[in-house]
This record gives structure tokens, sequence and C-alpha cells, in this order.
């Protein structure tokens, strides 16, 4: 199994084995409000099954995978990578972290080190992160890693027709999904 080693916590890219514990993470009562809202529900374990089974491959792939975050011995979030290649190269970043590990910088720390992997082995310059606009300590950490909106930002410009259809508006529609770009 591939580690990324921090300063202070470890990224282990996760297998088949720990989409449920992903996926709890996802949907804890006590970070649910923060990621989804009554239109934008957050997906069934079936939904989430069905949808990210492909990112669970315990290795790096130039696709992506979702990585296990790891601090102090225990799993303190998920962290996610999807590379497109359709219209421009870039990486799409998710991360979530349990509530007790909230507002240590740890989410920070875990986007810099992925974003610097992706980077080193997929040679990808441009990143991506589409959050709630009403999250403002994710929006925050987003910033202090880089990201900022790009007024001339534009989803159809990296999604593939496909993707565009199903994802283009965000997770919260488009007048509530931030576009977060961060270029080297």
């Amino acid at each position: 199994m591939t580690i990324i080693n921090g300063e202070r916590i470890n990224l282990k890219f996760a297998s088949i084995d720990h989409m449920r514990t992903v996926y709890d993470l996802l949907v804890a009562e006590d970070i649910k409000d923060f990621i989804f809202k009554d239109n934008y529900p957050a997906p069934t374990w079936k939904e989430f099954q069905d949808d990210e089974v492909g990112y669970f491959n315990g290795c790096a792939t130039k696709d992506g995978n979702y990585l296990l975050i790891e601090y102090r011995g225990e799993v303190a979030g998920s962290i996610s990578y999807a590379n497109g290649y359709e219209k421009r190269k870039y990486s799409e970043l998710d991360i979530w972290l349990s509530s007790k590990h909230l507002g240590l910088g740890l989410g920070t720390e875990a986007i810099l080190l992925l974003r610097e992997f992706v980077h080193n082995e997929y040679g990808i310059d441009e990143f991506i992160i589409r959050p709630w606009k009403k999250n403002i300590n994710a929006v925050k950490a987003y910033h202090k890693c880089g990201f900022h909106e790009d007024t001339t930002f534009d989803i159809s410009q990296y999604y593939s027709d496909e993707d565009l259809e199903e994802y283009g508006d965000g997770d919260y529609g488009v007048e509530e999904t931030l576009n977060l770009v961060m270029r080297y």
C-alpha cells in the first residue's frame, strides 16, 4: 500500500476495504451540515459504491484515488484526486475531515501533500476544488493552499461532455458552488 508521509499526517491510498470508512466519514452527523444540504443530499451507501468504486485501488493511478488521512494513529479524514485529460490536463481534489480534526491544519497539510504528489507523479499543473460557498472554514483553508477564484473559470473547459452534464453545476448548484483554481 502506497503512503505519502507528511510532517504530522500520512496519506494512505485507500483500497476497496476502506470504502465504508470513507463513506462513514462523509456522512457523519457532525460534519454532514458542512457538506450537504436539502437540495443536494448525501449519497446513499449504494450510490457511493456505484459512483466511487473505481477510486479505491489501494495505489496511485493516473485517473485518481481516495486516500485516508492518518493523524496520530487514527483516520482523521479522506482526500481524493480525480485527474482529467479530455479537454485540458487537471486534477480535481476533494477532502473531508472528522469534526474533532477540524481547525488543526490537517486539511491544509493533506491538500499540499497530495497536490505535490499529483504534480510530480503525473505532471499536472492545474488543480480545481469546488466547495460549497457556505463552508467558510474550508474555503479559507483552500486559499491557504494557493487556490483562488478565477473570474474566467469555465467548467466546460475541464469536464468531458458526459461529466459536464452530470457534474457541471457542482455539488451545490451553480449559485452555491465555489470554483477554486490553483496553477503551478
